[in-house]
């Protein structure tokens, strides 16, 4: 017997509906997550809301015209999500003066990587869909798929963002920066997201049939100030994140045939936003996914009050 030939995907049956959160300024982009002890850096975690509510949602539907009923059970519309990073630039700076700075690695900037969910942390295997019905029970509250009478439905949430030390110890001959704690000064992270809804005909083809393009953007500067007998305190002097939409989604198959290939074949690495699991995998493959400078020499414009010590 033939195998039964794919449905046509009609660009008009097709919709893919984002809606991203209003961008957050100040102090209610980021929070402060405290070390175990006093010699463990504090973490300075930037992202959307604490706690952490949906920063875009992604909602996908799409009614299908099959051959057989028994053709649905074989189908299902999955979302699958792309991310380039483009900018990550994180400096400290020394109370005595110098600086540290770290920024992405050529091994990750500017590459293209499939994207893990944010709230998980998890690393996936090649070719694994970064949402899809079968086999995911246990990430059952991150999405919402529904099917009925050849309508398939899923839902997608994400909550870009990042984590960093609130300050980092540094090591240099000079004897007057050896050892000093560099606090945290700035923050920038922008990263461009591909979301693609795509479709699994009965015969296990892949296709893309929706693509919303969108950006997430973190912007932080800090000052510290430290009490006579307390612990230094960060506060935010400036700060933004906000997701922005790169155009309208688009349904058109013109549009999406550039992308055929990633979606049936995605890159081995999982990016995911502050993911320590993802340094450590690069790092013993050889690859690295920072670079850190220091230099006593050079501090940055600071404003004057970058770190305050009060009587």
């Amino acid at each position: 017997m033939a195998p039964r030939p794919n449905p046509v995907i009609i660009p008009g049956n097709v919709h893919l509906d984002v809606a991203p959160t209003k961008p957050l300024t100040g102090r209610a982009g980021v929070q402060r997550i405290r070390g175990a002890d006093r010699n463990e850096p504090d973490k300075i975690r930037y992202a959307f809301s604490f706690p952490a509510v949906d920063a875009i949602i992604l909602a996908a539907d799409i009614q299908v015209g099959l051959h057989a009923k028994s053709d649905r059970a074989l189908c299902d519309l999955q979302l699958m999500q792309f991310v380039t990073p483009k900018e990550m630039e994180v400096v400290y700076v020394g109370i005595k003066g110098g600086n540290t700075r770290v920024i992405w690695a050529n091994d990750i900037l500017d590459k293209l990587f499939l994207d893990g969910h944010s709230q998980k942390g998890d690393l996936v295997h090649n070719n694994a869909p970064w949402m899809t019905q079968p086999g995911a029970a246990n990430r059952a509250e991150l999405f919402a798929p529904n099917t009925t009478d050849g309508h398939f439905k899923n839902t997608a949430l994400d909550t870009p963002g990042g984590s960093d030390p609130s300050w980092v110890v540094v090591s240099h001959p000079d004897p007057l920066f050896n050892g000093e704690k560099h606090f945290m000064w700035r923050i920038t992270r922008r990263d461009e997201f591909m979301t693609f809804a795509v479709f699994i005909h009965p015969s296990g083809e892949r296709q893309p049939i929706a693509l919303a393009k969108w950006t997430s953007s973190h912007s932080y500067r800090f000052f510290w100030r430290k009490p006579k007998n307390g612990d230094e305190t960060p506060d935010v002097r400036f700060g933004r994140s906000a997701i922005t939409m790169s155009g309208p989604v688009t349904t058109n198959p013109a549009d999406l045939a550039p992308h055929v290939a990633k979606i049936k074949s995605p890159p081995y690495w999982i990016h995911n936003h502050a993911n320590p699991q993802l340094i450590d995998l690069f790092a013993a493959f050889g690859a690295k996914s920072t670079q850190r400078s220091s230099s006593p020499l050079d501090p940055p414009d600071l404003e004057a009050d970058f770190f305050v010590v009060e009587n």
